[in-house]
């Protein structure tokens, strides 16, 4: 019976180690098994926030055939904005703007008529530009009444920060120009200011 004992006693601790290995290996496949499946929701949720900011939105106006909102990757040049928006027009003064330009996330591309002013603008009217035409309009140049910004009205003479905010207000309110006598109609400009404002202006 006491040598029957011992052998039960040997037989039970074998199985209870045998037991605690099979637990611990079993803990360790779990656990193995619960990184390799986190890792690529990882890797995913990186890959789509690499997605969020590889692109850019840049609005595309003036003389391209396609004007509107376009989609660009973050390094895209000025000359691929105009592809996109079918191209230039005839009308399209092609040496005012530079095609190489890198483009910046909400900007506002303008490509002029001939003699036109060129400027870049982003949405917040700060004035980027990459035409070399920066300085106040000069003779044989024309503004584009309907299209033009902040910035570029002032370089009308005569026309400082507040009157060009006005002209603006006017547009948004009433809608594009259909007549240059219509500038009138804005708050600060008179027959006399409208006179000198007539030579550097176009509609189109």
């Amino acid at each position: 019976m006491k040598h029957s004992f011992k052998w039960d006693k040997k037989k039970v601790f074998s199985m209870f180690a045998a037991a605690v290995l099979v637990t611990f290996w079993i803990i360790a496949f779990l656990s193995q098994g619960h990184i390799q499946t986190v890792k690529p929701k990882v890797v995913a949720e990186a890959s789509v926030v690499h997605q969020k900011i590889a692109h850019m939105m840049v609005y595309v106006v003036g003389e391209v055939n396609h004007p509107g909102l376009y989609s660009f990757a973050l390094d895209a040049r000025v000359y691929q904005a105009v592809a996109k928006a079918g191209g230039l027009t005839k009308r399209a003064d092609r040496a005012a703007i530079n095609l190489a330009a890198v483009m910046e996330d909400g900007t506002e591309i303008v490509i002029p008529a001939k003699n036109a002013i060129s400027v870049i603008t982003t949405t917040n009217q700060k004035k980027t530009s990459y035409s070399t035409r920066s300085h106040k309009v000069q003779a044989g140049q024309h503004v584009l009444l309907n299209e033009a910004n902040l910035s570029q009205l002032e370089q009308l003479p005569g026309v400082g920060p507040k009157k060009a905010q006005e002209i603006l207000t006017y547009r948004t309110k009433h809608g594009k120009f259909m007549t240059l006598a219509d500038l009138r109609h804005v708050k600060g400009i008179g027959q006399k200011l409208l006179a000198s404002l007539e030579p550097f202006l176009s509609l189109r």
